[in-house]
């Protein structure tokens, strides 16, 4: 169960559809499937773009402005604050995981003796 918040859900179209696209770019470059299935370096890479978008849109969704409602019965006001997560982690912080993610696959396919 995939749970959100806003616009959260499209930190999941983002990293799907760049990583689709870096493995279609990647066949279609070398020929064949073999080199997006032997090494790490093209997701790396997918993860790095996917997490600046994400990072981006989300900085840029937190500066939507916050609501007030006001209850009519009781005159309670309510705030109402825009929040754009995907499993409780904010879009801005999806998109920093992708990209520590990405660092740390490029880290280990160039460790040596590294399958």
């Amino acid at each position: 169960m995939i749970v959100w918040q806003g616009k959260g859900w499209l930190v999941a179209v983002i990293i799907f559809g760049c990583s689709l696209s870096a493995n279609l770019i990647t066949n279609w470059w070398t020929g064949s499937e073999d080199y997006w299935m032997q090494t790490k370096l093209p997701l790396a890479a997918s993860l790095l773009v996917s997490g600046a978008i994400c990072w981006f849109f989300g900085l840029r969704f937190e500066k939507e402005p916050t609501r007030v409602l006001v209850d009519e019965a009781t005159g309670e006001k309510f705030i109402l604050e825009p929040k754009h997560t995907l499993f409780w982690v904010p879009m801005k912080w999806c998109g920093a995981l992708a990209m520590v993610g990405s660092i740390l696959l490029t880290a280990y396919e160039l460790m040596p003796g590294a399958d």
